[in-house]
């Protein structure tokens, strides 16, 4: 029983310790936008048996500095990460869309003669309006038809994104690191790593696995 109670302790200090150099690995790997919402956690799947889930929150928007001159978003400082698993697994060609945003309008003073008053009235009540969001795709290296202006948001290699406001067909997602994803080639190297530099009965009760809810998508980006 001892040594049993010394193996269950011993397995659930070194998934902690792998969980962290997993997370770290992750973050490494990925796309500059999504390092922030990247997460593991232990998952204790029996007495002796040990899961390390690797997975990315979902964040549903970017924000971005004010409209420069010619009306585009500026720079990106808060990137979301809807598009987390479309870089991981790739998509196959299809459309997507801008969303639609319905904001409040009107709501202005008039000053009217006497007759135009009785007729028209005073005030323009406040309104309902609607206007397509901008979109942000990740630019890899063509700009698709309908896209905006591309502006670099930052000087790495995966900081430069393409605004869109026109929907686009045929669209592509590609997997991140030439089709090898951020997340399961983070889960190869730190496995790997653990079967070489780990007693072999802790490394066979720990297991690595992205979430299960983690599915597939394409869904992009867009500024509220």
């Amino acid at each position: 029983m001892a040594d049993r109670s010394n193996f269950q302790a011993a397995i659930k200090i070194a998934a902690k310790n792998w969980s962290g150099m997993l997370l770290e690995r992750a973050k490494k790997n990925a796309p500059n936008h999504l390092k922030p919402h990247i997460y593991t956690r232990v998952v204790q799947q029996s007495p002796e048996k040990l899961s390390i889930n690797l997975g990315v929150t979902m964040v549903d928007s970017f924000s971005a500095t004010p409209r420069t001159e010619g009306g585009y978003p500026g720079a990106v400082v808060n990137g979301g990460s809807m598009d987390a698993a479309a870089l991981e697994f790739g998509s196959e060609p299809h459309t997507i869309k801008p969303r639609k945003r319905t904001f409040k309008s009107g709501g202005v003073m008039k000053k009217y003669s006497e007759e135009r008053r009785k007729s028209r009235g005073t005030w323009l009540g406040v309104g309902m309006a609607t206007q397509r969001s901008w979109m942000l795709l990740p630019n890899n290296g063509s700009v698709p038809v309908g896209a905006g202006k591309g502006f670099k948001a930052n000087t790495t290699a995966d900081g430069n994104f393409v605004f869109v406001k026109k929907p686009i067909e045929n669209f592509i997602s590609r997997a991140y690191k030439n089709g090898r994803g951020y997340l399961r080639i983070s889960i190869t190297e730190t496995k790997d790593r653990m079967m070489e530099t780990e007693k072999k009965s802790i490394a066979k009760a720990i297991g690595m696995d992205i979430v299960e809810r983690f599915r597939k998508s394409s869904k992009v980006m867009y500024i509220k």
